[in-house]
């Protein structure tokens, strides 16, 4: 557990994260909460079923920008509507 101990624990932040194949099998998505997060300079570039239709490579900086539907999505959320990501082609 963080240092904060649990009660900030439970209350911090969730973030939705593309898993990268290498580390499960099929990847896949899932929900990490702020103090799991961990940086990792040697995941460019993401291997994910997801990460063609939801991010831009961006080689430059070894990272990537949102596309379209998640564009899309927080539009969404900036008129007060859920962050929702639809289907894609």
């Amino acid at each position: 557990l963080p240092p904060f101990g649990l009660d900030s624990y439970r209350h911090q932040p969730m973030y939705c994260c593309l898993v990268d194949d290498r580390d499960v099998s099929g990847g896949g998505v899932m929900f990490v909460t702020e103090a799991d997060l961990v940086a990792d300079e040697d995941i460019y570039p993401l291997e994910s079923r997801f990460a063609d239709a939801l991010l831009e490579p961006k080689d430059a900086i070894r990272s990537y920008l949102p596309r379209d539907p998640i564009l899309e999505a927080e539009r969404r959320q900036e008129l007060g509507l859920p962050f929702l990501i639809r289907r894609w082609r």
